[in-house]
């Protein structure tokens, strides 16, 4: 019994399924169907909409073509002939249609041709350029030809120039140094100047006869000499510390001796006019008589000693630092010279300090660094001069602190000066720089003014301008 009621159940739930299949099929299928209904409703609802729309149209057209036909009946007397409008319409269709098919034709036809008065314009620039580039073609087939007798020059020299060099370093090694003959100007009787008068024009055999010939006359300072100098006069063109009317004694001041009185006098002179009021310098003259005065108490004392540096000045001019000093004695330069110097130098040693507190503070530059601040304080117009300026100074100060290029260059020693104010080898390199620059400075200020005779103030301004553009006017007021 339950068997049979089991497979009873089995059947009834198999049956159910059954059922249940076919119904979601049937649900299936309808769905189907209610898809296919609303596309149909969609497309009739637009079927409509289109349908409406035409309705309208056509009552628009309607009412156009009653209106239209109501004014043609009102004015019926003054239009055309519709016949004969509708006739010129076909004609001018057609004549539009040919006029387009020949147009096509010409475009087909003479699409790539290029009108007559362009073509001439264009045949007439096409010539102009051939004629430059035949010449530009003839120039270069010119320069060319001077660049290969260049080149065979330039071999030439260079060869000459090896020959030279060696036949320069052969006799470097084989012969003597050229002495110095001014050094000698030290130790005779009137200083440089009349050593130039003797040497002048003579050679190294005359020269030795020039010597021997003062040694015998008593010429030389340190033997024989003159013991009393000729008084110079009162007057007022004598300058103020050798005015006087008597005889004056010899001291025979050495170098060294006169070095160092200088280099005081320029320290005390900076001291005093630093206290000055109007920015101006006194004279060196009037100064260098008021610094002997307050140096020594007796009237005689401060002639025998303003006399001395006189002659000691005149004898040692061929210094650097005792002829600028006799120089700017006399007049014959500007102090700011000096002073202009000193600035320079102590920039420099700014500039390097700077860098060195930016490193570090260790009191030492490397040889690059140094090099760049040598670079970037001058100014160069040209490399090669930059270059070759930075070499010499970089050169001589690994000679004056006698490093290698590993080590590093304690600037601070290469600044330092003796007791007679002689620098070492750097600043004197330095020193030599500025004096090639300066020299150069002039040279294009008087080729700036070379068809100019006389030179007017403004002309000189100009010609100052022109050879220094960032100047300043005040600093051109300060150099006229």
């Amino acid at each position: 019994v339950l068997f049979r009621s089991k497979k009873e159940l089995h059947n009834k739930i198999s049956n159910m399924i059954n059922e249940q299949k076919d119904l979601k099929v049937q649900v299936e299928r309808l769905q189907t169907k209610l898809e296919e209904e609303y596309h149909k409703y969609r497309d009739e609802c637009d079927a409509r909409k289109l349908l409406v729309a035409d309705i309208n149209d056509l009552r628009y057209q309607q009412e156009d073509y009653l209106s239209a036909r109501a004014a043609a009946e009102h004015n019926q007397d003054t239009e055309e002939d519709p016949i004969v409008l509708k006739i010129a319409l076909q004609k001018s269709r057609e004549a539009e249609t040919a006029a387009t098919q020949r147009l096509n034709e010409m475009i087909a036809d003479y699409g790539d041709v290029v009108p007559r008065r362009d073509y001439e314009i264009m045949e007439t620039k096409f010539n102009d350029v051939e004629q430059k580039l035949q010449v530009s073609h003839n120039d270069f087939r010119k320069l060319q030809a001077e660049h290969n007798t260049l080149l065979d020059v330039q071999k030439q020299v260079t060869q000459k120039r090896d020959e030279f060099y060696i036949e320069l370093e052969t006799l470097k090694r084989s012969s003597t140094p050229r002495p110095a003959w001014d050094k000698c100007a030290d130790f005779v009787q009137g200083g440089i100047v009349r050593w130039k008068e003797l040497s002048e024009g003579k050679r190294s055999n005359d020269l030795v006869d020039v010597l021997l010939s003062e040694i015998q006359t008593g010429g030389f300072v340190d033997t024989v000499g003159a013991d009393y100098f000729d008084p110079q006069g009162t007057g007022s063109e004598v300058p103020v510390y050798l005015r006087h009317g008597e005889p004056v004694r010899n001291r025979r001041l050495s170098k060294r001796d006169t070095a160092l009185l200088i280099r005081d006098i320029w320290r005390t002179k900076s001291a005093k006019d630093a206290e000055r009021t109007d920015g101006t310098r006194e004279n060196m003259a009037e100064f260098l008589f008021q610094y002997l005065k307050s140096r020594f108490p007796l009237d005689q004392i401060v002639l025998e000693w303003g006399y001395n540096l006189h002659d000691a000045c005149q004898r040692y001019s061929h210094d650097d630092v005792i002829g600028l000093f006799w120089k700017v004695l006399n007049g014959e330069a500007d102090e700011e010279i000096f002073h202009s110097l000193l600035l320079t130098i102590h920039g420099l040693l700014t500039h390097m300090t700077k860098l060195d507190a930016q490193k570090g503070n260790e009191g030492t530059l490397s040889l690059e660094d140094f090099r760049k601040c040598l670079t970037e304080f001058f100014s160069f117009d040209d490399q090669d001069d930059q270059d070759t300026a930075v070499s010499l100074m970089m050169k001589a100060a690994t000679a004056e602190l006698e490093i290698t290029d590993e080590q590093t260059i304690d600037y601070k020693s290469l600044f330092t000066e003796d007791d007679e104010g002689k620098t070492g080898p750097f600043l004197d390199e330095v020193k030599k720089f500025l004096k090639i620059q300066k020299k150069i400075y002039v040279n294009d200020i008087k080729e700036n003014l070379t068809d100019i005779n006389p030179v007017s103030v403004d002309a000189l301004m100009r010609s100052i301008s022109m050879a220094d553009p960032e100047i300043s006017n005040e600093k051109i007021h300060e150099y006229l």
